[in-house]
């Protein structure tokens, strides 16, 4: 494995990390409206 195979799965990791973070915040938001929605 080389060194440029190295930097290339740490920037696809951190791709992945920022993605699912987006996607929990997307979800909360969608879920925040459901949850004052229920009075609750």
């Amino acid at each position: 494995m080389g060194k440029k195979d190295k930097e290339m799965l740490r920037m696809d990791s951190r791709k992945c990390q920022k993605q699912q973070e987006e996607r929990a915040r997307k979800q909360r938001f969608v879920l925040l409206p459901l949850w004052y929605g229920r009075g609750i």
